[in-house]
């Protein structure tokens, strides 16, 4: 059997890097990790055996043995995927999974449901095979090696077992889809988890057999989620437009014993469970979804107006809250634009508000769903109550978290949903998000804008005026600050002849500088004190004090030395190469890599500014249309010049770099004042209040 280095990290419940530092470690010797027996070398694949070999060896607190009839079943399934479609193998495995379950119940219970032939009879569509002249099963058709394999290793799995191998399945087909696959859900992902962390604030505790709905279902797993989240006996029904997704969620219900009814409809065009009154609706619909567009005026969607036919994002909303009853309360995700786009979209945030149907808004963190980056916005819906009510809006999009990434925003939100969802209003949660109640008529007069950073993060409003006032004094100041008086560079002369780095450094007989290139690692933005590497040229962090220098040996600069650096930036059209160069004052400084220092032998014709100024000129930047050209050192130009000449130009610069700065803060200073002053034109009104 072949496995994955995926297979093998999930085999000992390690992540997929330590895996491939036991590969890159242990290339040689008697304890060399097991080379490839298969696969390509982007994707190897390594025999099971020799893996459990050297896991038993140089691991022994890991067992291969446990959770291995998912990775079995997967190995067996993976080579039938090169030639048939990975969803019509799931689409299929897990009809065979539904068959076991079958015949686990009927060995205790012999009145239930008889194992199904659908299974087989969708193989034989597969592989364009004709069935025996005995009743289908699984003993008289001749399938392939791999597919009896799977049969096999199915028969003897325990009902935990099948959940297993259906949960590896999915989690491996939407990895192998991206982003295609996305709409139909992914095993374990983040959205559906803090939806279903989401439900327990939401379900009261007096609600014991919760009736649960999702018009989106795809795979199930967000109602699979809320449903063992909420730890009631209840039911789950589920709608969803393409038939056989809408089979793998009605299979995966079954696996897990959890009641359910399936639906294959088209949710946004027809109407679903009309009689059926959900407690909880719970909604990760496709984004930006393309719909008909239509409603009928009987149609109690109607009443919140149609949205746009290139966005459904609304009419999932509005689907949900004209279903809501009672105490009944929905959770659906959209995307940021729907809380502030205009047109019908705007009609329909009216109606809903006006009605009463928005209990809350929440701006979540953007890259919470699988493959995309987009920011969602959580719309928590109540029972229409015919007036409107003030929203709470929860701005937690950006949480102030210590070295923030993707995953730890998604850890935080999933900690914190309950807390957003169910927090008093106008209160700070935590640091890191902040509820407020927004007023009816704020509403009104916002255009029903429901964005959150519109209003959590909106200014105080008594300090309004002070803000405008400050801001006008800072654009005053900056502007006195800008020296009339520009660089008289039409006075200088140019330079008639040019030399290059090359013939500064590699003829001994004119020898007039030394070059030197880093190699010195440094480890991303934590670079040693006594280092220049690119990024610290980048931030023109040069600064060296003595008790900062390290004792690590090799070479060091001197003051005046040159540190250069090359840097590619890469736009639509060409690719640019330019030279960054600063003068090294202090001297004493390691070379990170990339990092060059030039060194004039004095007496020399050259001034170190100068040297600078010219590595970092116009003439010494390359182009290419699709690739960067690769830049040579010593092809860098300077321009030669006498020396006081060359102070002249310094000084030119100089004084041409000191009024951009002044530009800059009068540019900052005026986009402060603007952003202010549009506030101050909103909301300056309230300041009285």
């Amino acid at each position: 059997m072949l496995i994955s280095t995926s297979d093998i990290a999930e085999l000992v419940d390690e992540r997929l890097p330590v895996v491939s530092t036991w590969r890159n470690r242990f290339k040689i010797g008697p304890n060399a990790f097991p080379q490839p027996a298969g696969g390509t070398p982007a994707r190897p694949l390594f025999d099971f055996a020799a893996v459990r070999e050297w896991v038993s060896a140089n691991r022994p607190e890991k067992d291969l043995r446990v959770g291995l009839l998912r990775i079995r079943v997967w190995s067996a399934l993976r080579p039938l995927s090169e030639r048939i479609d990975q969803f019509d193998l799931i689409y299929w495995l897990h009809h065979e999974l539904e068959t076991r379950k079958r015949a686990l119940r009927l060995q205790t219970d012999p009145t239930s449901e008889p194992e199904s032939a659908l299974g087989d009879e969708y193989l034989r569509t597969l592989f364009g095979l004709e069935a025996t002249a005995a009743a289908p099963s699984k003993s008289n058709q001749n399938w392939p090696v791999e597919i009896a394999t799977i049969k096999a290793l199915i028969a003897t799995a325990t009902a935990t077992e099948l959940v297993e191998v259906s949960d590896f399945a999915l989690a491996r087909l939407s990895a192998g889809y991206g982003r295609s696959g996305g709409d139909i859900g992914a095993v374990g992902s983040n959205v559906s988890g803090i939806l279903a962390a989401a439900a327990t604030t939401l379900v009261a505790d007096d609600v014991t057999t919760p009736l649960l709905y999702d018009p989106a279902c795809g795979i199930g797993e967000t109602l699979i989620r809320t449903y063992e989240q909420l730890g009631r006996s209840g039911r789950v029904i589920g709608a969803e437009i393409n038939s056989r997704v809408a089979a793998v969620a009605s299979i995966r219900f079954d696996l897990r014993d959890i009641p359910a009814t399936m639906n294959v409809a088209d949710t946004l065009s027809t109407r679903q469970f009309e009689s059926q009154l959900p407690d909880l609706i719970v909604a990760e619909p496709p984004l930006g979804l393309q719909w008909a567009g239509v409603w009928n005026p009987d149609d109690p969607r109607s009443q919140f107006g149609v949205p746009p036919a290139r966005n459904a994002d609304l009419a999932w909303v509005a689907d949900a809250a004209s279903r809501l009853k009672g105490e009944a309360t929905g959770l659906v995700l959209t995307s940021m634009n729907s809380l502030s786009n205009g047109g019908a979209e705007e009609r329909v945030r009216a109606n809903l508000l006006l009605r009463g149907a928005v209990r809350s808004i929440i701006a979540l963190p953007p890259n919470l769903l699988q493959y995309t980056s987009a920011a969602l916005a959580l719309w928590v819906l109540q029972a229409p109550a015919g007036v409107g009510v003030p929203v709470r809006v929860v701005d937690a999009s950006n949480p102030s978290l210590e070295g923030a990434t993707a995953s730890k925003r998604a850890a935080w939100v999933l900690a914190n949903i309950a807390d957003l969802v169910g927090h008093p209003r106008d209160q700070a949660i935590g640091d890191e998000a902040l509820a407020v109640s927004v007023e009816m008529e704020d509403l009104l007069a916002s255009g029903y804008d429901l964005a959150p950073s519109r209003w959590a993060a909106k200014p105080i409003r008594d300090d309004l005026s002070v803000y405008v006032l400050g801001h006008g004094f800072d654009l005053q100041a900056a502007l006195q600050a800008l020296s009339p008086i520009a660089p008289a560079f039409d006075q200088l002369s140019p330079a008639p002849h040019v030399v290059t780095i090359r013939e500064m450094t590699e003829f001994p007989d004119a020898r007039e500088a030394k070059l030197w290139m880093g190699r010195a690692a440094s480890a991303g933005n934590d670079w040693p004190p006594d280092m220049i590497t690119s990024l610290s040229m980048f931030f023109r962090i040069h600064a060296l004090r003595p008790d900062d220098v390290t004792e690590e040996p090799g070479f060091r600069t001197e003051p005046g030395d040159i540190v250069f650096i090359f840097r590619t930036t890469k736009g639509t059209g060409a690719a640019e190469t330019r030279v960054d160069a600063r003068v090294d004052n202090a001297g004493g400084h390691r070379l990170g890599k990339g990092v060059r220092a030039l060194r004039l032998l004095q007496p020399s014709r050259f001034k170190p500014d100068y040297v600078a100024l010219c590595l970092a000129g116009k003439w010494n930047r390359r182009y290419q249309a699709a690739t960067t050209k690769q830049q040579n050192a010593g092809d860098l130009e300077i321009p030669l010049l006498a020396l006081d000449a060359q102070l002249l130009w310094i000084e030119a610069f100089a004084t041409l770099n000191k009024r951009v700065d002044e530009a800059e803060d009068i540019i900052e200073s005026a986009a402060n004042l603007d952003a202010v002053a549009q506030d101050f034109l909103r909301f300056g009104h309230m300041d009285a209040m």
